[in-house]
């Protein structure tokens, strides 16, 4: 699990292969096999392929590449031990 810190407006990509990304605080827009995704806290999305990902802040926020859909609970506390108030990812 890898937890990535971007500022308002920071940009970051990475090709990824068949992983999930989670939005864990603020809002981010990705773009990945031309479409055009934002996610809020506590959204996640499927990355299939091997198309480059970019990543762009809408706000300060922080996102985590899994490569599962739901996050065990070790996760959760370790990418929710820095957000108040707490909430569940994929619920």
């Amino acid at each position: 699990m890898q937890i990535t810190h971007l500022k308002a407006a920071e940009v970051f990509s990475i090709r990824a292969i068949k992983t999930w990304i989670h939005c864990a605080a603020g809002q981010i827009w990705l773009s990945h096999d031309g479409r055009d995704v934002i996610l809020e806290c506590g959204q996640k999305w499927q990355i299939e392929g091997t198309d480059p990902v970019v990543i762009q802040a809408l706000q300060n926020s922080r996102f985590i590449f899994a490569k599962n859909a739901h996050l065990s609970q070790s996760e959760q506390s370790a990418v929710f031990s820095m957000n108040q108030p707490r909430h569940l990812i994929g619920s």
